[in-house]
């Protein structure tokens, strides 16, 4: 069977259904973008959330819990 990608948010080419996801909401049984304009959608939704982070905030996650590590002290118990 053979299902059409939505032109105006995905490529407009006709494919195979295999090459759509399942959605069991839609009256055939597929989703309106094919499997490739998902992942671009995807892609560059997740780009532009990074874009309006500020910059360099993913190092500031990454090394938050190396910070003053050591300097952590057992308050006298064990040492």
């Amino acid at each position: 069977m053979m299902k059409k990608c939505s032109p105006n948010v995905g490529c407009g080419k006709t494919k195979s259904v295999e090459e759509f996801s399942k959605n069991r909401t839609n009256k055939d049984g597929y989703f309106h973008k094919c499997k490739a304009c998902m992942t671009d959608y995807h892609s560059t939704k997740h780009k532009q959330k990074l874009a309006k982070r500020a910059p360099g905030f993913e190092a500031d996650i990454d090394a938050s819990w190396m910070t003053g590590a050591d300097e952590v002290s057992l308050g006298g118990i064990w040492n």
